[in-house]
């Protein structure tokens, strides 16, 4: 029995024109375009309209200062003015609830989320706080001193140089034990 191969063609629906080169350009830019405005107008639709007020607003799960500052004023390091804001509200009116430690938010909380104008208020006075305590603070921090106790640490000899058995000497040395030594001579150990 013989094999007998034929090549065969299939025919397209569509004909094999290609676009000229100047309507390719006139399309990506008629999509590029496209795509640029739709994506601005997303980008408006996000962004809260601009405050007379401050506003109430009530925690939901996953919420945090920054993220309300970013969703509000449109920069999330923004976040003491809303810590401040809230407990300035919380000390004159008790349906605010003050936020003691800004990194833990709870749902249902109340806050207060100032203007754009109040923030940029507090947020100059805090921080002007901020480098006046840190001006004011020591130069040097004070180390604890262990009064001569034993600490013992624990490594692995295998990972040169940080730490590794001289084959010469059979001592350990490395990055680590010179590390480890400077700390316990800084805190007199």
């Amino acid at each position: 029995m013989k094999t007998q191969l034929t090549s065969v063609r299939f025919r397209s629906r569509y004909p094999r024109r290609l676009l000229a080169p100047q309507k390719m350009i006139s399309l990506a830019v008629l999509l590029s375009l496209i795509l640029m405005t739709w994506t601005v107008g997303l980008a408006g639709a996000a962004s809260p309209l601009p405050q007379d007020e401050g506003t109430v607003y009530t925690v939901q799960a996953a919420d945090s200062l920054s993220k309300l500052a970013e969703k509000y004023f449109g920069d999330p390091g923004a976040w003491p003015a809303i810590w401040l804001a809230t407990n300035a509200k919380a000390a004159e009116d008790d349906t605010f609830d003050a936020i003691p430690d800004p990194d833990l938010l709870t749902s249902g909380q109340t806050l207060w989320i100032p203007t754009s104008e109040e923030a940029s208020t507090l947020m100059a006075e805090y921080t002007a706080e901020q480098e006046a305590t840190f001006a004011a603070a020591p130069k040097t921090m004070r180390l604890p001193d262990l009064g001569g106790r034993t600490v013992v640490a624990v490594t692995e000899n295998a990972y040169t140089p940080l730490n590794f058995v001289d084959p010469l000497t059979g001592e350990a040395v490395g990055w680590e034990y010179e590390a480890t030594e400077e700390i316990c001579r800084r805190l007199n150990c």
